[in-house]
């Protein structure tokens, strides 16, 4: 299921995510999820898009990135998450407006609540970008590296309340639409 958002406003990509998800529920009782960036492409037939015992990161390597992962809390590009993983770390975050800080954030959420993501060979998980100009109102997000729950915080109990309490406000739960959806 594609989504699409209108206007002039700045980009929320993990918002979308999240109506996607729910939209989805509506029409089959879905059990996995594959959230994909539109402009990649995969380069090995291998890279089998389903959902296993961990949450999946299929985009390991990626052109743009000299085909290595950038660094060890990425998760962006292609993910997949079965429905209960998905619910349990309830959802994308909502509040990255422009580009950049959910995938991250995302990360930290799978992690704090004691997943760990898997990855395809390097070999397999190859994809390459369609070059393509940044969308207009889809800026860096300036305040984004401030936004991600920093993975060194989980060390210091008081602050991993605060980051999991902060999880459980900004999702799917906390997700706001006119029609008052809820997930099954």
């Amino acid at each position: 299921m594609e989504r699409l958002q209108l206007g002039e406003d700045s980009f929320n990509r993990a918002k979308l995510l999240n109506v996607g998800f729910l939209e989805a529920l509506k029409e089959v009782d879905y059990d996995c999820f594959i959230f994909s960036d539109v402009d990649l492409i995969p380069m090995d037939d291998r890279n089998l898009y389903h959902c296993y015992e961990q949450p999946r990161h299929f985009a390991i390597a990626m052109d743009k990135f000299g085909f290595r992962l950038p660094y060890a809390g990425y998760f962006g590009g292609v993910s997949g998450l079965s429905r209960t993983q998905f619910m349990k770390i309830n959802g994308f975050p909502n509040e990255y407006w422009g580009w950049g800080g959910e995938d991250d954030d995302i990360y930290n959420r799978i992690t704090l609540n004691g997943m760990k993501v898997s990855r395809p060979d390097v070999r397999i998980g190859r994809y390459r970008m369609i070059k393509h100009d940044r969308d207009k109102h889809n800026e860096p997000n300036p305040q984004r590296r401030g936004q991600i729950s920093a993975p060194v915080l989980q060390a210091v109990s008081l602050l991993r309340v605060s980051e999991q309490q902060h999880f459980a406000i900004s999702g799917i739960i906390s997700r706001s639409t006119a029609s008052g959806d809820s997930v099954r």
